[in-house]
């Protein structure tokens, strides 16, 4: 109430100055709509003006953030809307619209760095939401190239959903980290959604997921053997197998196996499942 209160206060001081002002504005060109929309108050005047209550101020945010991402055409626009959301998240981190919105604009519209900002926030309050992570995962994915950071965001995820929503997203973070170049972390992340789900199709999902990725661990703990005791890089993984670095090339149950790459390193094999294992 005290809040609101002065907040009154300073408004009612301040009418006189603003009528005063803009009478003097009458003979300055008019703004576009555009121009006007760009102006963007600061959080605390933003509250004064909603008489104190910040999700009110928030919500007014948002909306001109919406308005921004049916009206801009130019990237002032988007850094614009960028500045307004990210406002809006600092006084109201709930706002699910706010998350909602950031990441299908300005995700897209170079304003990454704020997107997440938006979705780390939201996925920190809104701890119950498993959309927040996701998205905050997607982005990682798609436009980082971190498909570590992308798994752990979308195993979160998970584990706020329930029933066939949680079963996809552990599919996805799954199917992510197995892109990870250190197995260890990927395997760790796996075998805790694996301890959480009682579906036997997806059990047995996780479980080839995590054998695939253990074997490829395996194959790099010997691969890393024999480089430093033969100081050569490996060539075939065969080799490893002949000179007794792994009893046998581990199997894959995805049946695509195992290859080398041009430095020497055991990695999954991408290509058809017809080119042969172990080469």
């Amino acid at each position: 109430m005290r809040n609101r209160y002065l907040a009154a206060c300073l408004i009612g001081a301040g009418l006189p100055a603003y009528l005063l002002g803009a009478s003097r504005l009458s003979d300055l060109p008019l703004r576009s709509e555009q121009d006007t929309l760009r102006v963007v108050l600061p959080a605390p005047i933003q509250t004064l003006l909603a008489l104190g209550d910040r999700y009110l101020a928030a919500n007014a945010y948002v909306l001109r953030a919406a308005t921004f991402s049916a009206l801009s055409t130019d990237q002032l626009s988007f850094e614009v809307q960028g500045k307004v959301q990210t406002q809006a998240s600092m006084l109201n981190p709930y706002n699910e619209d706010n998350g909602m919105l950031a990441a299908a604009t300005l995700s897209w519209q170079g304003q990454l760095p704020v997107a997440q900002q938006v979705l780390s926030r939201a996925t920190a309050f809104r701890d119950w939401d498993p959309m927040p992570p996701f998205f905050q995962g997607f982005n990682e994915y798609y436009f980082n190239d971190d498909p570590v950071t992308a798994g752990m965001l979308t195993a979160t995820a998970a584990g706020r959903a329930t029933g066939d929503q949680k079963l996809g997203l552990q599919n996805i973070a799954s199917k992510w980290l197995a892109h990870a170049q250190e197995p260890s972390m990927a395997i760790a992340v796996i075998v805790a959604m694996l301890e959480s789900t009682n579906d036997y199709n997806q059990r047995r999902l996780l479980t080839a997921r995590v054998q695939r990725l253990q074997g490829l661990s395996d194959l790099r703990q010997a691969a890393a053997a024999y480089r430093r005791q033969t100081g050569l890089r490996l060539q075939k993984l065969q080799t490893l197998v002949d000179e007794s670095y792994i009893e046998a090339i581990p199997g894959d149950p995805f049946k695509r196996g195992y290859v080398v790459d041009a430095l020497g390193t055991p990695q999954f094999n991408r290509s058809p499942q017809s080119q042969v294992q172990g080469g």
